[in-house]
Parts: C-alpha cells; sequence; structure tokens
C-alpha cells in the first residue's frame, strides 16, 4: 500500500477535544502498519495544545502541523492539509474517531486488487 499520511482537523481545543484526540491518536499509533505520517490542521493556538498532546504520548513517527490561516471549517482544513500531504494516500481522522488497528491491512489488500485510489470508511453515529 505505501506510506499513509493521517489528517486531523482541528478547528479549536476545547474539554471535548482534550479528552477525545489521545484516543484517536492511539488508534493510529496502535494500526499494524507504522508506515505512516500525522498531519494535525489548525489555528495556532490549537497547534500548540494538540503538539503537546502529541509529545505526552510518545508518537514514534513524523508528525507535521500545519497552521491553517484562513477558514477552520471541516473542508476547507482538509484542503490545507492535503496540499502539504505528501504522501500518495492519506485517511481524514476526526479527533473523535479511531482507526481499527487493521486498516491499512484491508485497505491495502483492496486497493491492490481494485487499483482503487478512494475507500470510503463505515462509520457507526453514536449518541
Amino acid at each position: 500500500m505505501g506510506k499513509v499520511t493521517y489528517i486531523i482537523p482541528l478547528h479549536k481545543f476545547d474539554e471535548q477535544v482534550k479528552e477525545m484526540l489521545p484516543n484517536a491518536l492511539k488508534s493510529i499509533k496502535d494500526t499494524r502498519s507504522k508506515d505512516y505520517t500525522l498531519l494535525i490542521v489548525g489555528p495556532k493556538d490549537v497547534l500548540d495544545d494538540a503538539e503537546k498532546v502529541v509529545s505526552e504520548l510518545k508518537m514514534k513517527t513524523s508528525t507535521k502541523f500545519v497552521e491553517n490561516q484562513g477558514e477552520t471549517d471541516f473542508f476547507s482544513q482538509v484542503n490545507e492539509a492535503a496540499l502539504k500531504c505528501t504522501t500518495k494516500f492519506f485517511c481524514v481522522v476526526e479527533f473523535d474517531d479511531t482507526v481499527i488497528e487493521y486498516w491499512p491491512e484491508v485497505f491495502g489488500k483492496y486497493q491492490a486488487e481494485t487499483s482503487a485510489s478512494v475507500v470510503m470508511p463505515l462509520n457507526e453515529l453514536v449518541e
């Protein structure tokens, strides 16, 4: 499959983000593939707080923090990050999402068999 960039867009850093972001980061860290980059995009003050969380988790991967000086809606942030992405593939993970540990293997197999460039993840709405 090759290297993947996990993009995490953050437009704010509040108590909910502080509580849930570590779970998202741990799930990425625990995937079976260690060939990935982490890219967090958001305003400067948000990135400062996110950088502390990444540091506390001792992520053993390349982590980029991209300051978004324009719009901070979800799609603008993803577009900003995609322009800074240096890998062939990227996966958008919101701060309250988790990545299942074998996702890279499943995608790699599917992509190899179909030459797909886009795979939409299955999500469950939890209220």
